[in-house]
Order: structure tokens, then C-alpha cells, then sequence
């Protein structure tokens, strides 16, 4: 993610993004840095003069997602997105926060550097439960990660389930039996009490 200008917003970004959403996978967004360049200015005139260091924020970059997603309207995030900003990674005062995108736009993670990431929806408890203690809100974090992993719909399964059986015709396998039956609680792996279990046998 670069710093926008007035003339310039790039938003290349955008199309990798949504690639790994359509999957349900996590997109780690890696932050610009500034250091030793000259303006503009100085650049057209020849003169070797620096603007002072930048290194751009994890609240910058949110705020700058979500003006590119106002922009295009294709719903690859939202405002209630989850992300998760880190800075200072590996240091003594590493700092996590964990928030939808709009509580990250005035996240306030110190010094830099910062990265950010956008939660895809093939997380596990484990994620959910470390996360929870790095929360802005730990009540809005809670409802939002329901209601994106409980409130996926059975037609996207449907759709789901169509793909595995395509994918499994197209490597010579039969797929004998996918059953999906609904229950309550949270979507979770197979092996743990699913809204959703698919049971699968492969014949060669």
C-alpha cells in the first residue's frame, strides 16, 4: 500500500485483495516507506534535497482501503471487515490490535513500522480466541466474527459443494456422498461441531 497523493490513488491493491477474499484467505498488506526521496519539486530541478522520513500507518492504510472500496462498490471488504494491525513485530514493545477496518482507521499503534492484515473467512477458534485479547471492542469483534463465519448462507455452500464435486470429477475421482446438514453453534472444521459437515469418499 502506497501513500496516496492528491493526483494519484493507485488502487492495484484491490484486485489482489479480492483474489484471496474469493478463497477465504488472509491478505497480509505490507505498508509504504518513505526515506530519502525528494519531492517533486526537487526531482524536476535536479536538486538533491530529501523530504524528512514517512512510514505510513496501519490507520492510514484502513482509511485508505476503504476510500478505494467507496470508489469501486464491489464489496470485496466493508467497514466491518476484520483486520488485525501490527507494529514493531519481534520487538519488546510490539504492538497488536485487532478491530473491523473502521475502528483501525483511528488505531493508534505508536511508532513504526506497521503492517495489516485482512482476515479471510478460513479462520479457526484458535485465531478467534488469540485475537479476541488484542480486540478494540472485544463485544464488536465477538458479533462481527459471528455473524461473517455464521452468516455465510446455505446457497454459497450449495456453491461450495458444486465446486468440490467439479474439482473431484476433473482429477478421475468420484465424489460418492457430500452431505451437508445445518445445526447451531459456529462454522467450524468438520471435526469440530459444524453448522455445516461435508462427508466425503473418494473411489479412483
Amino acid at each position: 500500500m502506497v501513500f496516496f497523493l492528491p493526483s494519484w490513488r493507485p488502487a492495484s491493491f484491490y484486485d489482489r485483495i479480492r483474489e484471496n477474499v474469493s478463497i477465504g484467505l488472509h491478505t497480509l498488506v505490507l505498508l509504504d516507506i518513505k526515506v530519502k526521496e525528494p519531492s517533486l519539486e526537487n526531482l524536476a530541478r535536479g536538486r538533491k534535497i530529501y523530504e524528512p522520513p514517512r512510514f505510513m500507518t496501519a490507520a492510514q492504510c484502513a482509511a485508505q482501503m476503504l476510500e478505494i472500496e467507496e470508489v469501486k462498490k464491489e464489496g470485496v471488504y466493508s467497514r466491518e471487515s476484520l483486520v488485525v494491525g501490527v507494529a514493531r513485530v519481534g520487538a519488546e514493545d510490539q504492538k497488536i490490535v485487532a478491530g473491523t477496518l473502521e475502528q483501525l482507521c483511528e488505531a493508534d499503534l505508536g511508532k513504526p513500522l506497521h503492517s495489516l492484515v485482512l482476515l479471510g473467512k478460513r479462520t479457526h477458534d484458535l485465531e478467534r480466541e488469540f485475537l479476541q485479547e488484542f480486540a478494540v471492542d472485544k463485544e464488536v469483534f465477538e458479533k462481527v466474527w459471528e455473524k461473517r463465519l455464521c452468516g455465510q448462507g446455505v446457497n454459497e455452500w450449495i456453491v461450495y459443494c458444486t465446486r468440490v464435486q467439479q474439482i473431484s470429477m476433473n482429477h478421475k475421482s468420484t465424489l460418492i456422498d457430500i452431505q451437508c446438514f445445518v445445526a447451531t453453534g459456529y462454522l467450524q472444521y468438520p471435526q469440530q461441531s459444524p453448522i455445516y459437515k461435508f462427508t466425503s469418499h473418494k473411489t479412483t
